[in-house]
C-alpha cells in the first residue's frame, strides 16, 4: 500500500473538483474535495495537507479569503488559485505580498501546467517503510501516519515484500516489527541500513518480545540510526518518535 501527499481541492463546482481529485488520485496523491471555503478551513484544522488548490469565486468565503486564512494559520502550506474571472482587485491581493498564492491558473485549466505546478509544490518526500505482519496494527499505524505526516507510506506484511519494495527506493524511516513471518526484523534492518548508506535512514524496531532479542538489540541500539518501541504503544508515541528523528 502506498499513501502519497494529501491535496485539498476547494471549489463549489463539484464535477470539476471531483474530476481533478480523480486525476490527482491516479497520480498517487490523496486528493480530497471541499465544496466551500468554510469546509476547507475546517478540514485543514483537522488534518495535515501538503497543498491546497482553491477556486477564486465561491459563495461564502472566496478563494482569496481562504488563501489569507491559510497564510495566517499554516504559512508554509502552498496554495494554488484557479479562476475563470478577471477580478483584478482579488487577483492583485492573491498575487502580491506575503500572502500571495504560489501559483494562479485561469480556467479552463491547462491540465499539464497545473500538474507540473502540483509536482513542484509537492515534491515527493523520502518515504516511510512500514513492515508489520499484524494487519490490524499495520492499518492503524498507516492511518495515524497518513493523518499527521505528509509523506509516502509503503506498508508491507513481511520481509520479502519489504525487500522487493525497497529496490531502487530511498527511505527516511523504516518501521520494522522484529518478529516477521519469514525473517528476523533485525536482519532486515541491517540489510536496509547497508542498502541506504550511513546517515540516510533511521530504523525504528517494533516488538512485544524484547526478551527474545535482547542480546542483539543491545548492539544495534548503540547506533544513533536505530530506535526501539515496545508493544503495546499508542500511535501518538510512534508519531512522536518519528517527529523527533526526522
Amino acid at each position: 500500500m502506498i499513501v502519497g501527499a494529501r491535496v485539498l481541492i476547494v471549489d463549489d463546482n463539484k464535477d470539476l473538483a471531483e474530476n481533478l481529485a480523480e486525476i490527482l488520485g491516479d497520480l498517487g496523491y490523496r486528493a480530497e474535495v471541499a465544496l466551500d471555503g468554510s469546509r476547507a478551513l475546517a478540514r485543514l484544522a483537522e488534518d495535515c495537507f501538503s497543498l491546497v488548490i482553491t477556486d477564486l469565486k465561491m459563495p461564502g468565503l472566496d478563494g482569496v479569503q481562504v488563501l489569507e486564512r491559510v497564510r495566517a494559520h499554516w504559512p508554509e502550506l502552498p496554495v494554488i488559485l484557479m479562476t475563470a474571472y478577471a477580478q483584478e482587485d482579488l487577483l492583485a491581493r492573491a498575487a502580491e505580498g506575503e500572502a500571495a498564492a504560489n501559483a494562479i491558473f485561469s480556467k479552463p485549466l491547462d491540465l499539464d501546467d497545473l500538474l507540473e505546478s502540483v509536482a513542484q509544490l509537492c515534491p515527493p518526500d523520502r518515504p516511510v517503510l512500514l513492515v508489520e505482519d499484524d494487519d490490524d496494527l499495520r492499518e492503524t499505524l498507516v492511518e495515524a501516519l497518513s493523518r499527521t505526516c505528509p509523506v509516502e507510506i509503503f506498508s508491507c506484511a513481511d520481509g520479502a515484500e519489504a525487500r522487493r519494495t525497497s529496490e531502487g527506493r530511498a527511505f527516511s524511516v523504516a518501521l520494522l516489527d522484529l518478529r516477521l513471518p519469514d525473517e528476523d526484523g533485525l536482519d532486515l534492518g541491517t540489510w536496509l541500513l547497508a542498502q541506504q548508506g550511513e546517515g540516510q535512514l533511521q530504523v525504528v524496531y517494533i516488538t512485544g518480545h524484547r526478551g527474545d532479542f535482547d542480546a542483539a538489540l543491545q548492539e544495534v541500539l548503540a547506533s544513533p540510526a536505530v530506535h526501539l518501541l515496545e508493544k503495546p504503544f499508542p500511535p501518538e508515541r510512534l508519531l512522536a518518535v518519528i517527529e523527533e528523528i526526522l
